[in-house]
């Protein structure tokens, strides 16, 4: 008898005696329902308002991203807080259009950077390749191109 026919033959016997493989093979001790794992969920979700000691937590921590040089995104703070970002955006305006705004900033200062360098590179009497000035500005070559595609086409 071939393995897969005593297999069939056995799923027959569970099928008629209403039961699982596991218990026909192990006992009925052996088989324990099987649940999703649950997470407790924090405190001030489960109640729909935030205990004033975690508005405390979270207003030091969005002010301490802001005092970064290079402050995380509002996006970024929830995750070490266990709290939505929408929750943050809703309960702190000020403090995360701060950080969005000083984001955006450095951003832009970052660009005007990268535009002057390769205005730089490129009146060069000889230019470098993209992947030397890529390496030179500290980023992919994709990014200098999704972020200056007509200078680096030229």
């Amino acid at each position: 008898m071939s393995p897969l026919s005593s297999l069939a033959s056995l799923l027959k016997i569970c099928q008629a005696a209403e039961m699982n493989l596991k218990e026909l093979l192990c006992g009925p001790a052996a088989v324990q329902p099987v649940g999703l794992p649950t997470t407790r969920r924090p405190a001030f979700i489960q109640r729909g308002n935030w205990d004033p000691a975690f508005i405390d937590q979270v207003r030091a921590a969005l002010k301490e991203a802001l005092a970064e040089e290079h402050p995380r995104s509002v996006n970024q703070i929830p995750y070490t807080l266990q709290s939505p970002p929408q929750s943050l955006r809703r309960r702190f305006p000020e403090l995360t259009h701060r950080i969005d705004q000083k984001i955006k900033r450095l951003r832009k200062k970052r660009a005007h950077q990268i535009a002057a360098a390769l205005k730089q590179a490129l009146e060069e009497n000889e230019p470098p390749s993209i992947a030397s000035l890529a390496k030179r500005l500290e980023l992919s070559w994709a990014s200098l191109y999704k972020q200056f595609p007509a200078e680096v086409t030229e």
